[in-house]
């Protein structure tokens, strides 16, 4: 008390003084922030059973480098601390603890795998460090509650992929019977809960399952299994190791069902050839990027300063191997979010940024697919689009599809609304008025369908229920009395709401054993 009472009575240099004293504190706020450096870090497979992904981690570094050699970001250099945790969740724990505690990063960007990222995330949360851009598509990690400091990666969610292949499916079949090859593990398991959400109360009856463990040498038994129960669809959701493999045996034994492949393994280099080229033939998957190898990109100028990145950066690596194209795409998003930060790089302006993307375009995104994120979307890509392997390349077919749309349903305290004045601030009236009354799940082919179909199908009844439909830059209105919000549907790009509604829970709603209640 007697130092403050002294500077109290220096007067005016007592605020200099004041001044220099709170400089320190707000610096070490913005923790592996220097003059002339920001200090990130993330956990690579560089060795282990899928060190194929270690080309996301070499991609990224390269990225930075050229980017620090044309004078890195507002003046400071990156400086990615890339760790190898041999895809081993015990080591990821390991090494991120070393990134905070010993290198002091101030965020970790793109460590691979669902369970690391899994393993890590509370210890980053209680560490206050944000968690960008995760090596992982799998749809929990949308979950603000369990995730608030995560976005997940520049990809498309494992969920909403599986539940395109059911729809292409059913469409092609009404009848058909699925196998799926799964990991075990919430990689995995994403891809069955997507099957659910399509699938409903049917899925038990047409879904047959086997799973295979990281350090399995084979699938080989499965895949037999597999044939065995009569599917006509063969899902695998399967990292690039184990797809190869069941591509391969299901040929070898005839097997000839339609087949989707995880977009995670369609590489032609590391899957589709050491299957066999003809065994992968007819394949389907789905697509985010653009693929170097499609002759459809061959003068296009997204495609051509990759390559140019890739020969001077990265003189070594597989063009061929796209891991490299998400590497590519997952570095620009952070410099762009880094970049909006400005010099304030403290913990929360870098989460408000990278919860604040609009409409960011990528050169190695397909056309018409951006990165979106925002206060409740941590979801940057949610379209794909589908494509066929003609034993040499990937061909890509129809538009890209947005993967999901979720409507959250409300019943209000029409009283207490009417008492209020017009709202602006939708989360607050919610918290005070309204009470969750379920939800519902709407398949879309396109935007084009979206916007001219939804209005009329999703409102009329909408009087004693309020629709949620959050999509990024939507506005919204609230009616008096009436309580019904009617979106502007000029934007398209879709903020899901998970969980799903099962396919009765459709149903009741159309049929208005839920709505009106």
């Amino acid at each position: 008390m007697r130092f403050a009472r002294a500077l109290g009575a220096l007067g005016a240099v007592s605020f200099l003084i004041v001044s220099l004293l709170s400089a320190p504190s707000a610096a070490a706020e913005m923790r592996g922030v220097t003059a002339t450096e920001i200090r990130i870090g993330q956990t690579m497979p560089y060795s282990g059973p899928v060190s194929a992904f270690g080309a996301l981690g070499k991609g990224e570094v390269g990225y930075f480098k050229m980017l620090n050699e044309k004078g890195g970001i507002n003046g400071r250099k990156v400086n990615l601390i890339s760790l190898d945790d041999s895809y081993a969740p015990p080591k990821s724990v390991e090494q991120t603890r070393r990134l905070v505690e010993s290198d002091e990063v101030a965020l970790i960007f793109s460590s691979i795998g669902t369970a690391h990222n899994t393993a890590i995330a509370k210890y980053l949360q209680s560490k206050n460090v944000p968690q960008l851009f995760i090596g992982s598509g799998a749809s929990k990690f949308a979950d603000l509650a369990q995730y608030p400091q995560a976005t997940m990666g520049v990809q498309a969610p494992f969920r909403y992929e599986a539940r395109l292949y059911a729809r292409y499916a059913l469409a092609k079949n009404p009848n058909a019977k699925f196998a799926v090859i799964s990991q075990n593990d919430d990689y995995g398991r994403d891809y069955l809960a997507g099957l659910k959400d399509v699938l409903g109360a049917n899925y038990d009856s047409v879904v047959t399952g086997a799973t295979y463990e990281i350090q399995d040498p084979t699938i080989d038994s499965q895949i037999v299994k597999l044939k065995a129960s009569g599917a006509d669809v063969f899902v695998i959701a399967a990292t690039p190791k184990f797809a190869a493999q069941a591509i391969r045996k299901s040929f070898e034994i005839g097997w000839r069902p339609m087949t989707f492949l995880s977009n995670v393994a369609v590489w032609v280099s590391t899957v589709m050839e050491p299957a066999g080229l003809e065994a992968g033939t007819g394949i389907l998957s789905t697509a985010y990027v653009k693929d170097p190898d499609d002759p459809a990109w061959k003068d296009d100028s997204g495609v051509r300063g990759w390559r140019e990145f890739m020969t001077r950066y990265l003189p070594e690596a597989d063009q061929h191997d796209t891991n490299y194209v998400n590497a590519y795409n997952s570095a620009m998003a952070l410099e762009a979010v880094l970049k909006a930060c400005g010099n304030d790089l403290s913990t929360e302006n870098i989460l408000k940024q990278a919860f604040a993307v609009r409409d960011l375009e990528l050169p190695m995104l397909l056309p018409g697919i951006k990165v979106n994120t925002g206060t409740t979307d941590h979801v940057p890509v949610d379209q794909m689009q589908f494509m066929r392997f003609n034993g040499k390349s990937w061909e890509r077919f129809g538009d890209p599809a947005i993967c999901a749309v979720n409507i959250r349903f409300w019943r209000y305290d029409q009283e207490a609304i009417s008492r209020e004045p017009l709202a602006t601030d939708l989360p607050g009236l919610r918290s005070s008025f309204a009470k969750f009354a379920g939800s519902v799940h709407f398949p879309t082919k396109s935007a084009k369908e979206q916007t001219a179909k939804w209005p009329e199908r999703l409102f009329r009844s909408a009087s004693r229920f309020e629709a949620d439909v959050p999509f990024t830059g939507a506005t919204f209105s609230l009616r008096r009395r009436r309580s019904r919000i009617v979106p502007n549907m000029d934007h398209c790009d879709v903020v899901r709401i998970d969980p799903l509604p099962t396919l009765e829970h459709v149903q009741d709603l159309r049929s208005g054993r839920i709505g009106g209640q």
